[in-house]
């Protein structure tokens, strides 16, 4: 659990961007009030660290940037490892409001909200991710997904599906973990697109999906019937997976 402890803070301060090192604060500078809160996460005792910070939070308005936003997420956590998730959940949207969190502290808070049910802020805070801090998406474990996705089916949640297959699906989208997941976000949304009526976007998804096989097998859709692509057969899935493709006239 990512803590804000002395030693913490300065390795923080010292692997700060370039343009930013003029900004680093001295340890010295740090208020007594936070060290001692993040001894006191370290050791687990979470709740007097909770308590520390919400007091200093509350009577100094002048916490250095980089402080605050090490505090919030030590309190996110904190607040989470007692079961306090509402409380969790505030501190982790202060906390990501700064330029500088932490991939971390976004993955927790969309836990959060996937874990309280809120598909409506969860889809909020992926499309953020994807405009601006695609790392912090792509770091993500894919399973979150493909576990959301499978909850939405249930909920038989179509219009949250695309949305968020919109984001999965896109070339920024690249998951540290598993590339091949996002050909099946693929064939999903194809299903998704054509159920909508958007077929000539589902042509398009399709035209996306990298691996020959999965791509030949989705374009074999009887709906996209006279307008998938027409030169997937059998040899050219075995001799290229990239072929340029041709959309047959309906």
């Amino acid at each position: 659990m990512p803590v804000l402890n002395r030693a913490a803070i300065a390795l923080a301060l010292t692997v700060c961007p370039a343009p930013l090192l003029a900004q680093e604060t001295a340890l010295k500078d740090i208020p007594e009030r936070l060290l001692r809160a993040g001894e006191a996460a370290v050791s687990g005792e979470c709740r007097t660290a909770l308590r520390l910070i919400a007091e200093e939070l509350r009577r100094n308005s002048a916490i250095p940037e980089d402080v605050h936003n090490a505090t919030l997420e030590t309190a996110a956590n904190c607040a989470g490892e007692t079961g306090n998730f509402n409380l969790a959940y505030e501190y982790a949207v202060a906390g990501t409001k700064f330029y500088r969190s932490s991939d971390r502290l976004w993955r927790l808070r969309l836990q959060l909200e996937l874990q309280a049910n809120r598909d409506d802020l969860a889809l909020s805070t992926v499309q953020t991710l994807a405009n601006g801090r695609g790392a912090a998406l792509n770091s993500m474990p894919s399973e979150i997904f493909t576990a959301w996705n499978s909850g939405l089916k249930l909920k038989k949640d179509d219009l949250t599906r695309r949305s968020l297959f919109a984001v999965l699906t896109s070339t920024s989208y690249q998951p540290e973990d598993s590339l091949t997941v996002v050909d099946d976000f693929r064939r999903e949304y194809v299903d998704l697109l054509i159920r909508a009526g958007a077929t000539s976007a589902a042509v398009s998804v399709v035209g996306e999906i990298e691996n020959p096989s999965t791509r030949m097998a989705v374009s074999l859709d009887p709906r996209l019937h006279g307008i998938t692509p027409t030169n997937l057969g059998p040899r050219a899935v075995t001799t290229s997976s990239a072929l340029p493709l041709t959309l047959a006239k309906p």
